[in-house]
Parts: C-alpha cells; sequence; structure tokens
C-alpha cells in the first residue's frame, strides 16, 4: 500500500474530527484553533498517545539510568567527591521519598512536556542537601522591579508557597531568548491534537463495528414516539461491533443512506501513523526505538553502534547537557563550581550489551587508560593485588627505539616491570 500524503491526511483530518464529534477550530489550512487549552493538549491528555507516552518514558527512563556523579578536580585528573553533601543527592537519594533515579526521571519528563523544570532546594550549613521536584503546571514565575526572580506556587497540601530565586533549582529547556522557555504542550498543540482526532475517530470506528455513520429515508412522516422506537430499537440491535453482521428489517419504504466517509477513504491507518512520526519527530526520537518503524530501517545506519551514537548525540547528550550545569550553577556555591562538577557516566548504556563492554574495556587495557581494578569496579566486582598498574601492549614502543632493542628484551623488561623487579634486585 502506498503511504498517504501528508497534505492528503491532514486534509482529512477535519472530517475525522467532526466525525467523531470532537471540537474543530477555523483558522489555517489544518484547519485548528492554536490555543492548546482549546485542544485539550494538557500534560495529562499528551501522556494518554501511545507514541508520546513512549517517547517520555523512553528519554526519562533512560537519562534515569545513567549513573551521576559529583566530581572533584585535582591535578592528576579528577576524584569522586565523596565527602560532599551534594554527592548523595545526585548518586543515591535526592529527598526523604525519591531516590536519585526518580529525580532525574521527573526533572526530564518535565522538560520534555512543560519545557522546563522546578526544584526546591534544601540548604544546611550552605550545601544543598536535597531537592524537591514543583509540577511545573504549578508554578508561576515574576519578575521584580529589582531584577530578582519570584516563585509562587501551591504544595501538594493545597498551601500557597513563595521562595526567591536562591531557593528553587530551574532548568528550561528549549529557550530563544535564553530566560523564557518554550513550552512542548503549547507549541506542539497541532500536533498532539491531530493524533487525539485520530485516536478519537479509530475509537469510535471500532466502537460503531467499523461502519459509517448511517441515515435512513422514509416516505411519511413519523411521530416522536415512532421516532424514538426506531431509534432504541436500532441502537439495541445494530449498532456497534457487537452487534455487526446481524441483519436488520426496513419497512415502509426505509432506505439506508451512508454519512460521511468511509474509513477506508480517509485513510485512517495511514493517519494514525502519520501522526505516530510527528510525535516522534517533536520529540526527536525515531520510531524504531519505540517500536513503531514501519519498514523495519532507520536513518542511523543498521549496526546497533551507530543507532546507539546517533540517540546519544542527537537526543541525549543535549538534555544530559542541560542538567549538568543545571547542577553546577544552581546547586553548588559560587567559589565551589571551579573545583566541583557532575557528569553523568555514559558507559551505563552499555551494561545491557557485553559484546560493546568487553571491546570498551579491551580497548580500555590495551592502550594504558584503564587498569584492571577500574574494570572491576564498573562491574561491581572486588579489586584484585596488582590489578592498579597500568599496561599496555608489550609491541608498542617508542619510534626512535625501534632496531635498539630486541623484542625479547621488551618483553622480559615488561615482566619485571610486572612483577616489581628492579635493576638492584626484588623487592624487599
Amino acid at each position: 500500500m502506498k503511504s498517504a500524503k501528508p497534505g492528503f491526511i491532514k486534509s482529512c483530518i477535519q472530517s475525522l474530527a467532526r466525525w467523531a464529534d470532537l471540537p474543530v477550530g477555523v483558522g489555517d489550512g489544518f484547519a485548528y484553533n492554536r490555543d492548546a487549552q482549546n485542544l485539550g493538549c494538557s500534560a495529562d491528555a499528551i501522556l494518554r498517545l501511545s507514541a508520546a507516552w513512549s517517547c517520555v518514558t523512553l528519554l526519562s527512563d533512560t537519562i534515569a539510568t545513567l549513573p551521576l556523579s559529583l566530581y572533584r578536580r585535582t591535578p592528576n585528573g579528577r576524584e569522586p567527591a565523596k565527602d560532599h553533601a551534594l554527592y548523595r543527592v545526585l548518586h543515591r537519594q535526592a529527598n526523604a521519598d525519591m531516590t536519585s533515579g526518580q529525580w532525574i526521571g521527573a526533572m526530564t519528563a518535565s522538560m520534555l512536556l512543560w519545557g522546563e523544570s522546578f526544584n526546591e532546594k534544601k540548604i544546611n550549613g550552605g550545601r544543598v542537601i536535597a531537592a524537591m521536584p514543583i509540577m511545573p503546571g504549578r508554578v508561576t514565575r515574576t519578575k521584580a522591579s529589582s531584577g530578582a526572580y519570584q516563585y509562587r506556587w501551591v504544595d501538594d497540601a493545597g498551601q500557597q508557597r513563595v521562595a526567591s530565586a536562591e531557593s528553587i533549582m530551574r532548568i528550561p529547556a528549549f529557550t530563544v531568548d535564553g530566560t523564557n522557555a518554550l513550552s512542548p504542550i503549547s507549541y506542539g498543540a497541532n500536533v498532539f491534537g491531530a493524533a487525539r482526532y485520530a485516536e478519537a475517530s479509530a475509537l469510535k470506528t471500532f466502537q460503531n463495528g467499523l461502519m459509517p455513520t448511517v441515515g435512513f429515508g422514509i416516505t411519511q412522516v413519523l411521530k416522536q414516539s415512532q421516532r424514538d422506537e426506531f431509534r432504541t430499537n436500532f441502537e439495541s440491535t445494530m449498532a456497534g461491533a457487537l452487534n455487526a453482521g446481524k441483519p436488520f428489517l426496513l419497512e415502509g419504504g426505509m432506505t439506508p443512506h451512508m454519512i460521511g466517509i468511509k474509513p477506508s477513504d480517509a485513510q485512517l491507518l495511514e493517519t494514525r501513523a502519520f501522526s505516530v512520526e510527528e510525535i516522534c519527530s517533536w520529540f526527536r526520537v525515531q520510531p524504531f526505538m519505540i517500536g513503531r518503524a514501519a519498514d523495519g530501517q532507520t536513518n542511523w545506519g543498521t549496526g546497533i553502534e551507530q543507532q546507539m551514537i546517533g540517540f546519544i548525540t542527537f537526543t541525549l547528550r543535549p538534555w544530559l547537557a542541560r542538567i549538568e550545569q543545571a547542577i553546577s550553577k544552581d546547586l553548588l556555591r559560587p567559589d565551589e563550581q571551579d573545583t566541583y562538577y557532575a557528569e553523568f557516566s555514559l558507559e551505563g548504556l552499555l551494561r545491557g550489551d557485553s559484546a560493546a563492554r568487553q571491546s570498551f574495556y579491551s580497548s580500555a587495557l590495551q592502550n594504558g587508560w584503564m587498569n584492571r581494578n577500574d574494570v572491576r569496579r564498573l562491574e561491581n566486582m572486588p579489586s584484585i593485588d596488582g590489578g592498579d598498574i597500568f599496561t599496555v601492549q608489550s609491541n608498542l614502543i617508542q619510534l626512535d627505539q625501534l632496531g635498539k632493542q630486541p623484542a625479547a628484551q621488551n618483553a622480559q623488561n615488561a615482566l619485571k616491570l610486572w612483577l616489581g623487579i628492579n635493576e638492584k634486585g626484588p623487592p624487599e
């Protein structure tokens, strides 16, 4: 079957919406009121779309599973800042009710749906010891004449809360002025509204047993009681999927007439597939990642490595960078920002691929930028004696030493180094 052209599908949406008894705005060629509220495009309504639910949960759950830690810069590189109060917030438990993973997932979902996330900071001794997420739909952000921002919201107990910018961690997603976040719910009202119309039309189609709306013509005028009796009799014996295929008696010259368009003429299945592609493009997720690839092909290559690189580079990395930078800006004191920083560990994505982990570890060990105990710690295994020694392949020597030392001598020197033997003899 040939895929439907987007222009034709768009022209069918208005008819589908009327047939499903849904409101249709008046305006441009897409025939939608651009106001998200009139289209019923709330966060709850959007998440009821299977494609939107899959995209939001895919991104938020994936980011939530990545290890997030606080590091301290050192002369030789970095080290985990386990003695800092924020380390526990980022790595294990964000607050009394949430793990760090739940907290990260909630922040990501808020940015995906509302375009920004808010957290109330709990501070003790000048350092953040907890972060409490706030539903973005409850928050009002205003700017005083002094230039300082103030936040107002209603908490779960129904109490009005007011906080200054120093007490709030805010992460805006996409913004064109650097300050005001653009809401995907509002800007994607047409995309999500079209998908909701298609879903509602499909639901009504199946409820009606895949039959379009039918009217009946008759040569005489009926009384109201006769009309009511006929309607009740028809709905109980013919309407709905359970009554499909049952014979129905037409009396008194009654003739059926189809009203509206057939589901096949409206290309209902193609319309729903097009809506899935639109939603996926809105969240920058390839349809195959939510199980919706029609032809089984992707634009990222056929190998899992190419697909993972594309997903990390174009979809995940922008969200990770926003969160990392917001943590440094809002959860660390100004005098700490040059010493400490937060970072996600993308190696966490390899935990489900043993072949990829093996290749990654093998390259790290052979090229000397990880040792065996580093690998064992990543695999949740205990350290071993001598595992902190960094090694490289024994056949790799400096270019200016080529031909000056035999291969046997190189192997002997490497063995002495591993055993800890120097020219003065074995260690005491």
